[in-house]
């Protein structure tokens, strides 16, 4: 009996420990390593399960934001230069770069958190990077695409266009139906696109998103060639059952999405915070 209760004792510590202590640099190597085996099983579930509560801090890592980073990077003189700051004072610059030399062997107390940074890239790119996982995110866990479009990683820009460019070559697809769904709602300003559209909320709820990943491109390459291979009579002429079939076509959708992402960004300014960063 007290084995017993030293065991569900040991469990419950076990479970308050894995919840609530936030992960440190150290665990993001077995993170990496246990990402990868279940990418390997396609347990994709099970991995945006365990990573999801951990994203922020893996971002945080990823662009040196923890904390023991910046102050070694502080300490070291590492940190990013403003060029035109230190084009505009040079001399002020050079004096406080000389006034902090004697800083730098304190460096050495604060981990510089490179291998973190590498087992972060490890994470993203595992993410960001397999075909699978994006066609799992895309249908099974819509709000999932939306974070990893808007965390600040670059390799999201490269997921954004084959995600974009998946989701618009398949009739019926995730994007078909946000549009749809969103067209069925009048809405102005902060309320233009529905919540639960999570793939539009995520480019068209800060329209600064939508800018910088370059959002018209992968979906009007797409439009130009379905449009050079279809029927340009059947284009140009009339159409007595286009409202019937206008939600499976692909120029009509993306009409559908360009007029949004318009109508978006002349209501919300760029900059304006919109899809909430890590938000299931």
């Amino acid at each position: 009996m007290a084995a017993f209760i030293v065991v569900l004792v040991w469990m419950v510590l076990a479970f308050f420990a894995a919840t609530l202590l936030p992960p440190s640099q150290r665990s993001l190597g077995p993170m990496a390593e246990l990402l990868e085996r279940l990418f390997h099983q396609d347990r994709y579930g099970e991995a945006v399960d365990f990573l999801l509560p951990h994203l922020e801090f893996i971002d945080r890592a990823q662009n040196r934001g923890l904390w023991t980073q910046r102050t070694h990077d502080w300490l070291a003189g590492n940190r990013i230069v403003d060029v035109e700051a230190l084009l505009a004072e040079r001399k002020k610059a050079n004096r406080l770069r000389e006034s902090r030399r004697f800083l730098r062997p304190l460096a050495k107390l604060f981990p510089s958190g490179n291998h973190a940074q590498e087992n972060t890239e490890r994470i993203l790119n595992s993410m960001y990077l397999t075909r699978q996982f994006m066609d799992y995110v895309a249908l099974q866990r819509p709000s999932v695409a939306g974070m990893l479009v808007t965390l600040d990683a670059h390799q999201r820009y490269d997921f954004s266009n084959r995600l974009l460019h998946s989701l618009i070559s398949v009739p019926g697809s995730r994007l078909y139906e946000e549009l749809e769904r969103n067209a069925k709602y009048d809405g102005m300003g902060d309320s233009l696109v529905v919540g639960h559209n999570f793939i539009l909320r995520a480019y068209f709820g800060n329209a600064r998103v939508a800018e910088l990943l370059g959002a018209w491109k992968p979906v009007g390459d797409y439009l130009i060639s379905e449009i050079r291979r279809a029927d340009q009579a059947r284009l140009n002429g009339r159409s007595d059952d286009f409202d019937k079939g206008r939600w499976n076509d692909p120029i009509a959708v993306g009409v559908a999405y360009f007029d949004l992402m318009i109508r978006s960004a002349s209501h919300r300014p760029i900059g304006a915070v919109g899809y909430p960063a890590f938000h299931n």
